[in-house]
């Protein structure tokens, strides 16, 4: 795991994004075959590695994948912005927002 990632390009950036979306789209497959009791499947999602890092191919619990994925989503966002590549990705801000990561239209 690196201790730390640099982004220097829009490529890049757009590299790292479709990383984050992948892993972000597996763990909603998984929640979509669930059946079982909705508590047990709380409990899962809390305390097994039922979701997937965002950037690298391995498992995690899915509460750490959310806190990952802005953790990797935001700062990639702010970056463009402040660098002025053009800003491709929507981010929520935080952990209150009800936005999410979306190409604007």
């Amino acid at each position: 795991m690196a201790s730390e990632l640099i982004i220097r390009s829009v490529e890049e950036a757009d590299a790292l994004m479709l990383l984050v979306r992948a892993s972000a789209a597996r763990a909603r497959d998984w929640m979509s075959t669930q059946t079982e009791d909705p508590l047990e499947m709380l409990r899962r999602i809390k305390f097994e590695p039922v979701g997937f890092h965002p950037i690298e191919d391995r498992p995690l619990n899915f509460i750490e994948q959310i806190n990952q994925t802005w953790t990797f989503a935001v700062p990639t966002s702010v970056l463009c912005t402040l660098s002025g590549i053009p800003k491709r990705y929507h981010a929520a801000a935080s952990a209150r927002s009800t936005g999410g990561i979306d190409p604007p239209p």
